[in-house]
């Protein structure tokens, strides 16, 4: 009968310096503004007090999204060689949005499986006009992003 009632005991002490561990640590939140995309991260102590908080923008077509789907339709071109086949597939390009929102470091990370797509990707990325940079906390810096483009077959009419 001891030897239970010092068990219950460890185990109860064990449990009570675990979930201190837990309250001790700190730990974050982020909430976006919609209308700035701006992100705001903040960070909380064991007492839930915000002990540090940060503003993150991440780099933007200028023109927003509906304008990056515009230019891409205006631009993208079906490779010709592949129609045959009609091959589909994504292309996943990186590159690095620079301070002055030129591009830079253009590289295909993921490819779609035909050279015809990831050639087709490269030179429409290259045609980009300037991005809206990044920024932290007001500051502007260079952030490297990624664009998956997509291909479909589709049947001239």
């Amino acid at each position: 009968m001891k030897k239970l009632g010092i068990s219950i005991i460890m185990i109860s002490i064990l449990c009570a310096f675990t979930m201190n561990i837990g309250f001790a640590q700190s730990y974050e939140t982020s909430t976006t503004d919609a209308q700035t995309g701006e992100v705001t991260f903040e960070k909380y102590n064991s007492k839930q007090e915000v002990v540090g908080k940060t503003k993150l923008r991440l780099p933007e077509y200028s023109g927003g999204l509906d304008s990056l789907y515009i230019f891409m339709d205006e631009n993208l071109k079906y490779p010709e060689a592949l129609k045959s086949i009609k091959a589909e597939g994504t292309t996943l390009v990186q590159f690095m949005v620079e301070t002055d929102g030129s591009l830079s470091e253009i590289a295909i990370i993921r490819s779609s499986g035909y050279p015809e797509m990831d050639d087709e990707a490269l030179r429409v990325v290259k045609l980009f006009p300037n991005w809206k940079p990044a920024t932290k906390d007001g500051a502007v810096f260079a952030m490297k992003t990624q664009l998956p483009v997509k291909f479909t077959y589709e049947e001239e009419k």
